[in-house]
């Protein structure tokens, strides 16, 4: 996978928007407000898409792919991952699985208001090894 691949499967989550609030090196993907994935231009981490997880699965994830999923740096460790992309392991069924993993999450996360409208989205099936 690459890095253009991760942003389109980003931007076709429902009401997806692409922002860059946190400087020129990063893009941030939101629904509605919250953000759930973002993209680093920062050399050492340019390879990584940072996702927002269940704390349980995030833990699983890291646990059954050490090398393609750690804790997201500068992030809370116990609801960020970042996943390495360019790994060749990592395919474009696991990288939407993930990345509708955390949309779902944020929308799970948002009061009702604001998530009006809006239903989880399958995260298809996905079978840890």
């Amino acid at each position: 996978m690459n890095i253009e691949e991760i942003r389109d499967i980003c931007l076709s989550m429902p009401e997806a928007e692409e922002t860059q609030c946190f400087g020129e090196d990063t893009v941030v993907f939101k629904v509605r407000g919250k953000m759930f994935a973002m993209l680093m231009f920062i050399p050492k981490y340019c390879r990584y898409v940072f996702l927002k997880c269940n704390p349980d699965y995030a833990r699983l994830l890291r646990d059954s792919h050490l090398d393609i999923v750690e804790p997201a740096w500068h992030m809370n460790k116990r609801y960020w991952n970042m996943t390495d992309f360019e790994h060749p392991s990592v395919d474009a069924a696991f990288a939407r699985h993930i990345i509708a993993h955390s949309y779902n999450e944020v929308l799970n996360k948002m009061p009702r208001r604001l998530r009006d409208g809006l239903t989880p989205l399958p995260e298809g099936e996905f079978e840890i090894d």
